[in-house]
Order: structure tokens, then sequence, then C-alpha cells
């Protein structure tokens, strides 16, 4: 089982990415889940992240600051894995926004 944090400049991109190991047509909207049993493996695309932000009881949050770029979770399970490299982040984010459960 591999998890791969995939990060990409835009949805153009993202879409190749993708393309690696899904070949169906796909219109990306925030925290999209595709999964697949032959090969096995499960997508979360996110989009866009933001900073995180301390909440202060009383106080109106700050404007939200986007990290950079277009984000995907994957988790590979089965063998035969694409060459996802020229997407992966790395290192992989000590601290990960979305993990799997």
């Amino acid at each position: 089982m591999q998890d791969f944090y995939i990060r990409t400049t835009t949805i153009e991109d993202m879409l190749k990415a993708i393309a690696l190991f899904y070949t169906e047509p796909i219109e990306l909207t925030p925290m999209l889940i595709l999964e697949s049993q032959n090969p096995q493996w499960v997508m979360l695309y996110i989009g866009t992240m933001y900073e995180p932000q301390e909440y202060i009881e009383g106080k109106e949050p700050d404007t939200p600051v986007a990290l950079p770029g277009v984000h995907m979770n994957l988790r590979w399970i089965g063998p035969d894995c694409p060459d996802l490299s020229p997407y992966t982040l790395t290192p992989s984010p000590q601290y990960p926004k979305y993990l799997w459960a």
C-alpha cells in the first residue's frame, strides 16, 4: 500500500496525473472521491487547500490564505502503481491535512 500526496500547479496538470490511472471522463469537484477494485486504489480530489487558522472566540476569522497548487490524495493498494513522481509532493507532508481512515 502506498499513499501519495499530489500537487500540481493547474487543474489541467491534475487531470494528466489522474489519467495515469483513471481513463474515464471526469469533472473535478472539491472532495470528490473515486475508487477502483482492479487495480485497487482510492482517490480524494481536494482542490484548493488553505493555511490553517487559529479560532479565537468572539473574533472574526482572517481571510483564508490559499496554499499553492491543486491537491489530491491517492492510496494505491494494488500492484503496478503508475509513476506519479512528477506530481508527488516530496517529501510527503509531515502533518497532512487529510488522512485516510
